[in-house]
Order: structure tokens, then C-alpha cells, then sequence
């Protein structure tokens, strides 16, 4: 029985230290909750760091106003299409390579509100940098059914990215030359001469040059943007889809006979990645009822969780709105000769409303499932005293880290307001005029009134777009991908609609009564300084909460504050403004003071586990 002392010895010291672990339990020991605080500490630092992303959706309460507003600029997009009219999306820094042209083919109207319902998506999630021109054509009693085309229209002839597969050259289905004489025959014949519009589709008809394209190649035009920070394309995001691993989208790939040509067809994995969604939300509520304190880090912390599980390889600002708005897209990567796409551009069909409806429902019940768990874990939680040199020394190190990352913030915020909104962009490529709108309605008359614009590229192309046309229209595509159509486009928004004032290159007033133009009057700083100020007066609190018996609802609404507060900060991109994003040296900032904040509550939970 040798073992017998050993034994005898175990079990005298269980009976020795059993009274001790039930003195000292984890979830109520004082020593356990100031050694979590650097946890927490670290934690929040980690976090915020990560989800202070200028533009990307990091919160649920962001997503939902995503939502909101791709319904909002699909209604606006549908009323002006039915009325004949086009639209655009763009901001101050958009479209700095090229012109996205999204084409809606539709037949009636049902359809009609579905395909803007797409391309709103695609824009919101995938194209929130671009400029954007959506134009419609109504086919009357079409067989098909209605689709979105996605083509190019590139700022000048050296950024063109589709190629001749023979020539090696940069492609453009109608020439100068093509479009000189197109211009001379629309300004002879007119609209109003019999059948002088279809002389002039005609002649554009066997003119056109429908070769076989290819994307270029990165070497091809590294040295043409070289310095210019362009947005990514749709051939850059379906490029990465097949160099990016990730669970959660598929890319079908479909060869045509002897390689001619090759497309593919993108799915993405919308079921299971919601139902990955909320089970990270699930386990994220677990922890908040475990810890009682830390609301806004674990509404913070859902995206993040879910980038480490596969998804950040997902193109787009926005997980689950880019899985849906990708879904069933067609990419065109090499096309043959006599093809009407070309290469580099895509195909998507139609969005319906149910879909965007179980979108928003996701982020309501992320909230709702940790909301649940922070109050279960709130409403058992003790009042812990610091005490010692971590008590004390972490408390006056998450305090003094949240105010001085909370001035800084601030400071961010008047370096921002001293900034200028350049309105004119000069390079060796051409001019470019930004137009600092999120969205608008082109009201066409006004083409066609403008005695500068009417005889122009612009005025063919409405007077093309009004003519009776079958599903396809080369033509119109062909004269929409020249680069001198965005330069049109861009001159007429500034001159004729948004009628901007200049002092050299910075925009000062708009509109026939000079309202004036700046940073100021374009930026939510008072909403941002507002935020940043919520969270100083919330620091003070938890500190003063950590040493004075103030009641313990103080802490609950303080909570519930600090989360609202992050979560709407993390919003104001997303609510109707122009463009203008955080400066990422606030953001930063003013996230990692608040979730510094959220966390230093001295708490235990008693019964965890």
C-alpha cells in the first residue's frame, strides 16, 4: 500500500484548500476581476484597432442603415428610370480610373424595382468608392428576362483594361473617328428628320468592332497607374475570389468551345453563413453574460470573429449584403469575336425584396442575442473596489488612455475641418471633376435643352436610348464605354445641375444661390465631436463608479449609452452623407477609447460556470 501516504496526503490538502476555493471563487474573486482587467484592457486595444476601418460596416446597427439606404436609392433609381431620366452615385474621391456604367434592361416595372435593387446593393457593399451611371432601357414586350449590364467607361484611352487578343492593344468598340461621324450625321439629320436616327444606329452598327477581348494584364498597365490609388474593379474582385480562399462564395467557371471564350458564375453561401452569423452571436453573448460589463466590445466584436472564420476573404464592406449582392453575378473574362460584352464586365440579375428583408433580420437578432446575454450577466454582477497596484494602476491606465485617445480624437476631428474639398483633379491622364454627390437624379430634358450639350456625345446617346430597341443594343453600350462620355458626364452634373464655384481648385459654392461648399458643411463633425465627447464623460464615470457607491443603474445606462454611442459612430459614414469618410487616425482613437471605456467596469459574476 505504498501509494497510501500519497493518497492520504491528496486528500488532506483538497480538505485544506476546498473551504479556500469556495472563499476565493473565480467569478466573485476581487483578485480574478483586477487580473482580467488586462485581459480586457489588451482586449479593447486589440478590437478597436482591428474594427476602426474608415467605410467598412463594423457594427449592426451600420448594417442595417445599409439596408435602409440600398432600399431608399433603389425607390429613387426606379422613379427616375420609369420617368425617362438617369441617376448617379459618386462622392468628392470617387471614380478616380474610370466611369462604372450599370445598363438596366427591364420590362416592366416590378422588374425594374428588382434590378435596382441590385445594383444599389453593389454599389453600397462593393462599388462605395466608384462613380456610378445608371441608365435604363425599357424593352416592350420582351421575351427575357430583365438584366443589369456593368460596363466600363475609363477616364482616358491609357486606363482602358480591355485588350484586343490579337493586337495586344487597348479596345474600344467605336473609335474617335467612329464618333466624329456620328456627331457629324446627328448634326445633320437630327431627331427630327425621318429616319434619320436609324441612318445613324446603322452606320454606328458597321462601324462597331467586335473583336475578342481579354482583361490586360497587370504588367500591362502598372506603369499607366502607377500613382493613382484606383478602386477596385469588378475584374479585380473576381480575380481575388479565385486567388482568396473562403467558405462562403463559389465561382462556377465555364469554358466556350475551343477557348474562345471563358466566363463564370459566382454563388455565394447565404444560408450558411448567416446561420455562422448568429452562432458566433450566440457564443458572443455566452461571454457577455459571463463578464456582465463590455456591451459595446461584444456588439463590436461579431465581424470581427467572423473575418478569422473565413470571411474576411469576402470582397465588399459589408459580409452578408456582398454575399447577396454578388450572388448569381457573371463575370466575363475573355470573350470572343461578335460577342456583345466584353471582357472584364458582368451580368446580374434581378433582387427581390424578400432577400433584402432577411438581411436586415440577421443584425436584429445579433443584437438582440447579445444584448441578452450582457443584461443576464449584468443583472448578476457584484461591485468589485479596486485595490493594490492592479487595481488601482489598471484603472488609472484604462482612464488615462481613454482621455488622451478621446482629445486626440478630437483633434482629429478640427485637423479635418481645416482640409479642403478639391473639386478639380489634374493628371497626365486628363482632368477630373468630382462631384461630391451621393446620389442624383439626371433629369435627361435638360440634355436635350442644353444648347452645349445637345449636339454632343451626351445628347446622341439620349436620343439612341429613346429609340425602340430589342434586349441588346450594342451600339449604345459601345458609345457609353468611350472615355470622352464620363469627361461629358462629369462637365454637365458640375455646369448645368450642381452649377459648382471654383477658386482654383477647390470648390467654394454651388448652386444658383451660392450655397457654400466645405469640409464643414459636408463632414458630421458636430455628431462625431458629440461621440467623442459621450465617451470622456462616460470614462469619468466608470472611474468615479469604481470608488464611490453610486447606484448600480449608473452602470447599466452607462453601457447602454457607450454601445448606442459606438455603434452610431461606426453609422455616420453610412447616413446619407456625400462620401466623406472618418480620418482613420480618429476613428482608431475613438474606438479604442470607447471599447477601453466599455471594459474597465470592476464587476464580478456570481454563479458563472
Amino acid at each position: 500500500m505504498a501509494f497510501c501516504p500519497s493518497a492520504l496526503r491528496t486528500f488532506i490538502l483538497l480538505q485544506i484548500l476546498a473551504p479556500l476555493a469556495e472563499a476565493q471563487n473565480i467569478a466573485v474573486s476581487a483578485t480574478a476581476s483586477w487580473s482580467s482587467q488586462i485581459v480586457a484592457f489588451w482586449g479593447a486595444v486589440l478590437i478597436g484597432q482591428r474594427v476602426s476601418e474608415p467605410g467598412r460596416v463594423t457594427s449592426a446597427l451600420a448594417s442595417e442603415f445599409s439596408a435602409l439606404r440600398v432600399e431608399r436609392h433603389a425607390r429613387a433609381i426606379s422613379n427616375a428610370l420609369v420617368d425617362g431620366d438617369w441617376f448617379v452615385v459618386s462622392g468628392w474621391n470617387n471614380g478616380r480610373v474610370r466611369l462604372d456604367v450599370a445598363i438596366i434592361v427591364w420590362t416592366n416595372k416590378r422588374e425594374l424595382r428588382r434590378l435596382a435593387r441590385r445594383v444599389t446593393a453593389q454599389i453600397e457593399t462593393l462599388g462605395d468608392r466608384w462613380e456610378v451611371l445608371i441608365i435604363g432601357r425599357h424593352v416592350e414586350g420582351g421575351t427575357g428576362p430583365g438584366v443589369v449590364n456593368w460596363i466600363k467607361c475609363p477616364r482616358s484611352a491609357e486606363l482602358c483594361t480591355v485588350r484586343d487578343k490579337e493586337t495586344r492593344s487597348a479596345h474600344f468598340p467605336l473609335r474617335d473617328e467612329d464618333l466624329v461621324e456620328a456627331l457629324r450625321l446627328f448634326k445633320e439629320l437630327g431627331v427630327a428628320e425621318k429616319d434619320g436616327m436609324a441612318i445613324i444606329i446603322d452606320t454606328l452598327t458597321q462601324r462597331c468592332l467586335r473583336k475578342a477581348t481579354r482583361p490586360a494584364y497587370q504588367n500591362e498597365v502598372s506603369q499607366v497607374v502607377d500613382g493613382i490609388e484606383g478602386d477596385p474593379s469588378w475584374a479585380r474582385i473576381f480575380t481575388g475570389l479565385k486567388q482568396e480562399e473562403t467558405p462562403f462564395i463559389y465561382t462556377h467557371v465555364m469554358t466556350d468551345a475551343y477557348g474562345s471564350g471563358k466566363r463564370g458564375t459566382t454563388h455565394g453561401a447565404v444560408r450558411m453563413y448567416s446561420v455562422v452569423h448568429l452562432t458566433i452571436a450566440v457564443a458572443i453573448g455566452l461571454m457577455g453574460a459571463a463578464s456582465g460589463r463590455g456591451l459595446a466590445v461584444w456588439l463590436m466584436s461579431v465581424r470581427l470573429s467572423l473575418a478569422n472564420l473565413g470571411a474576411a476573404n469576402i470582397p465588399g464592406q459589408d459580409y452578408l449584403l456582398s454575399l447577396i449582392s454578388i450572388d448569381g453575378c457573371n463575370y466575363f473574362d475573355t470573350m470572343p469575336s461578335n460577342s456583345n460584352r466584353l471582357a472584364g464586365e458582368v451580368q446580374s440579375n434581378s433582387l427581390p425584396g424578400w432577400v433584402l428583408t432577411l438581411t436586415a433580420m440577421v443584425p436584429i437578432l445579433e443584437t438582440l442575442i447579445i444584448a441578452a446575454g450582457w443584461i443576464y450577466g449584468a443583472l448578476n454582477s457584484l461591485r468589485l473596489a479596486p485595490s493594490g497596484v492592479v487595481g488601482n494602476g489598471m484603472l488609472g491606465l484604462s482612464t488615462l488612455t481613454a482621455m488622451a485617445l478621446s482629445i486626440r480624437a478630437l483633434l482629429g476631428v478640427k485637423q479635418r475641418l481645416s482640409g479642403r474639398l478639391l473639386g478639380i483633379w489634374s493628371s497626365s491622364h486628363g482632368i477630373r471633376l468630382a462631384l461630391g454627390v451621393r446620389s442624383l437624379r439626371i433629369p435627361v430634358d435638360k440634355i436635350v435643352a442644353s444648347p452645349e450639350f445637345s449636339k454632343s456625345a451626351l445628347g446622341l446617346i439620349v436620343a439612341i436610348s429613346r429609340e425602340p430597341s430589342t434586349e441588346e443594343n450594342f451600339v449604345l453600350d459601345g458609345l457609353l464605354r468611350h472615355p470622352l462620355v464620363g469627361t461629358l458626364v462629369q462637365q454637365f452634373l458640375i455646369t448645368e445641375i450642381l452649377q459648382y464655384q471654383y477658386e482654383i481648385d477647390d470648390v467654394v459654392a454651388r448652386g444658383g444661390e451660392s450655397h457654400a461648399v466645405s469640409t464643414k458643411s459636408e463632414y458630421p463633425w458636430i455628431q462625431t465631436s458629440i461621440c467623442i465627447i459621450v465617451t470622456m464623460i462616460s470614462c469619468c464615470v466608470c472611474t468615479i463608479y469604481a470608488y464611490y457607491p453610486l447606484p448600480v443603474w449608473v452602470r447599466y445606462v452607462t453601457e447602454i449609452i457607450m454601445a448606442a454611442n459606438v455603434m452610431w459612430f461606426s453609422t455616420l459614414e453610412r447616413v446619407a452623407f456625400h462620401g466623406l469618410l472618418h480620418d482613420r487616425g480618429t476613428y482608431l482613437c475613438f474606438m479604442v477609447a470607447s471599447l477601453v471605456v466599455s471594459s474597465i467596469w470592476y464587476v464580478g459574476v456570481e454563479g458563472v460556470g
